[in-house]
């Protein structure tokens, strides 16, 4: 008798037991699901960022190679109008003198 009473709690309990394992399994399937859907998801926008930041990266090296080219002429311009400067500052000193 002891060992049906004792089987009645055993098989009852084992069952529910493994009712728990495998549900729990499938939670952390769903939820490693869930988990991998995030992570393709950050990838993708990980992915959209980089491409945008590499056409600003171009848009932003030419816009500074541009600017470095003005600033190159404007330093040509100046030592342009120093060196005349210079050159009617010594002619008039040569009048003078």
């Amino acid at each position: 008798m002891k060992g049906n009473k004792l089987r009645l709690l055993v098989v009852p309990a084992g069952l529910l037991a493994g009712v728990l394992v495998l549900g729990g399994c499938n939670t952390v399937e769903g939820m490693g699901k869930d988990i991998a859907a995030v992570g393709s998801s950050m990838s993708g926008a990980s992915r959209d960022v980089r491409n945008s930041d590499d056409s600003k990266t171009v848009e932003q090296q030419a816009r500074a190679e541009r600017h470095a080219e003005a600033q190159k002429q404007a330093r040509a311009e100046r030592r342009a109008e120093q060196q005349e400067a210079r050159a009617d500052t010594e002619a008039e000193r040569s009048r003078r003198g």
